[in-house]
Formats: C-alpha cells, sequence, structure tokens
C-alpha cells in the first residue's frame, strides 16, 4: 500500500485463493439454476435493488403528481426561479401600493385633471415578449380612475384627453422633433428649450386639451 492510500496490492496467497474459490462457487451455483432462478438471483443484487427502488418511488410520485428534482442543479434552478418570483410580486405590489396612494393625492387635491387615454395595445406590444407588464401606464390609469369616482367630499373629477405628438412637440415654440427616439430629455433645435421629456409632454398635454377644462 503506497504512502498516500490510493492503491492496495494483495500479496497474500491465501486470501487470493479464497477470493478466487468464492467467485468459482458463485460461478457454479448460477450455472446450475435454470433461467428463471439466475433472473430471481440477480435481482436480489443490492445494486440492482436499490435501482428498482428508486424506480418505484420516481413511479409514485409522479403518479401523485409530486415533481423530485433528479440533481443539485435542478434544485438550485428551481430556488432561483422562487426567488424571481417572490421578487417580482415586491415589485408589482410596490407599484400598486404607489398606484394607489399618488392617484388618491391627485384625486384629492385637484378640482379637475387631465389624463390621456393610453394606447396601451400599441405600447405594449414590441415588449411582451420581453418583461411582464405590471404597473403599465394602463394599470396606473384604471388606479387614478377609481380614485376619482370615489365617493367622498373634495374628490377631484378626471377628464379623459389625446395625447397624440405631445411628446415630440416642443411646449415653448410648437416646432416637431422627429428624431426624439427613447432620450429622457427634450431638445429643441429650433428654440434652445430644454426640459424634462415628461414634462414637455405634460405641457404639450395641457395646451391641447386645455378648453376640456371649462
Amino acid at each position: 500500500m503506497d504512502t498516500e492510500g490510493l492503491t492496495l496490492s494483495v500479496t497474500d496467497d491465501g486470501y487470493l485463493k479464497r477470493r478466487y474459490d468464492a467467485i468459482d462457487a458463485n460461478k457454479s451455483t448460477l450455472a446450475n439454476l435454470d433461467n428463471a432462478a439466475k433472473a430471481a438471483t440477480k435481482a436480489r443484487h443490492p445494486i440492482k435493488l436499490h435501482i428498482k427502488e428508486k424506480v418505484a418511488i420516481a413511479m409514485q410520485n409522479k403518479k401523485a403528481g409530486v415533481f423530485v428534482f433528479k440533481s443539485s442543479d435542478h434544485r438550485r434552478r428551481a430556488r432561483l426561479r422562487r426567488e424571481i418570483n417572490a421578487t417580482n410580486l415586491k415589485i408589482t405590489n410596490a407599484v400598486k401600493d404607489f398606484h394607489h396612494k399618488f392617484s388618491s393625492w391627485i384625486a384629492s387635491n385637484f378640482k379637475t385633471f387631465l389624463l390621456p387615454s393610453f394606447q396601451t395595445s400599441l405600447m405594449v406590444r414590441k415588449y411582451e415578449q420581453q418583461m411582464a407588464v405590471d404597473g403599465t401606464p394602463a394599470s396606473s390609469r384604471s388606479t387614478v380612475a377609481g380614485s376619482a369616482v370615489q365617493d367622498g367630499a373634495g374628490r377631484g373629477k378626471m377628464v379623459t384627453c389625446e395625447e397624440e405628438y405631445t411628446s415630440k412637440t416642443c411646449s415653448g415654440c410648437g416646432k416637431l422633433k422627429e428624431n426624439l427616439g427613447g432620450s429622457e430629455v427634450y431638445k429643441c433645435v429650433f428654440c434652445g428649450a430644454h426640459m424634462d421629456r415628461d414634462l414637455n409632454g405634460a405641457k404639450n398635454i395641457l395646451i391641447k386639451n386645455i378648453e376640456m377644462l371649462f
């Protein structure tokens, strides 16, 4: 036996002879059995019994609708899926909570307010294959509308309006910027106006639909 304990060399002739005799005796026993007896003897092998037990348990779990992970990699992926689902649920709940609080504040502090009729189908179409749409403008709009029609004093009136070209149009000079893209800041090349994109759009929505407030 080496110092690392990796190999074992047996030089005891008596041990080897007994080992060979045991193997020969087992072969002789199997040779004298018929086919059915051979199959029964081999079936009692510990490894085969263990495999049969695993197969039986797997079949029972399948019938009962229980899914058993086959490896640590499966368990790791399942754990990650649970964590992702839990995180998504927290995000969804946080967005809903913000919508309710913000919409309630708007309805309580403003007599009349404009809210565009979002073209949700067009906005979501290019993203629906990439991400869930929890917390979309449509859900925010429905929450604001619900707050506006709640019973109680001081609730504002929501007016539905349109918002075509309100993002691309400069609220300062009225010129149209065709190459706005996804920029978060609106920079007008005609009058030099520089402001947040959403602020520019909100001002244009008011200018376009101001007559609806009276």
